[in-house]
């Protein structure tokens, strides 16, 4: 099944490509809520943070009934904490009250993008300006390997837009706020066991369908 790129994963790349270009780059600390393109078609709400290289992305998920999907990690080092987030006023039950401690490809992976989002390497902020939602921002210009989808940037690398080669959205942002982030919110809560082991509300969850 073919996974789509979202803008959250798309300027998660921007920082991935640092130990390849041996350059500093990161996020001007920020706050977003947006909606992302499964691949068949369905719109799923989507929210993310980012300080720096830490990033937090949680995503409605078909796996957690309870609420969202969160990934926490880092960009630098490429580690992840993935764990269940509760949401309207739902509980989560206390089997999944657990963190997986993995990368941040893996963890990335189950809100379906795949690995290949980080060979993206994007060009220079000089193309078209655009207003996505009022929110203003500037389309990259395509270096070596954009895989064909285009992003556009708003100050501090913030993602607002991306589209596919065909010039589909996969991502839209819907508000920006500019602020900083608490720093425990980029690792899950402390009271969640850790485990290396997929949780086992995933494991049936997406193309895989057994236990790790």
């Amino acid at each position: 099944m073919r996974k789509l790129l979202t803008a959250a994963f798309a300027a998660t790349v921007l920082l991935a490509g640092e130990a390849q270009a041996c350059a500093r780059l990161g996020f001007t600390p920020f706050y977003l809520e947006g909606r992302a393109r499964t691949p068949d078609g369905e719109w799923r709400s989507t929210w993310m943070e980012a300080d720096d290289t830490k990033v937090r992305f949680e995503q409605a998920h078909p796996a957690t009934p309870w609420g969202r999907l969160a990934v926490a990690g880092d960009t630098k080092e490429g580690h992840a904490e993935v764990f269940p987030v509760a949401a309207d006023a739902k509980r989560i039950p206390d089997d999944a009250r657990v963190a997986w401690k993995t990368s941040l490809a893996d963890g990335l992976a189950e809100l379906q993008v795949t690995t290949g989002v980080f060979d993206w390497w994007p060009g220079r902020r000089d193309g078209p300006k655009l207003r996505v939602n009022d929110i203003p921002c500037q389309m990259l210009t395509e270096t070596d390997d954009t895989r064909g989808n285009t992003i556009c940037l708003a100050d501090g690398n913030v993602p607002v837009l991306v589209k596919d080669p065909a010039g589909r959205p996969l991502f839209e942002a819907t508000r920006v706020i500019m602020r900083p982030a608490d720093p425990a919110r980029f690792s899950a809560p402390s009271t969640y066991p850790r485990t290396t082991r997929k949780p086992k509300y995933l494991w049936n969850w997406g193309c895989d369908r057994s236990a790790p």
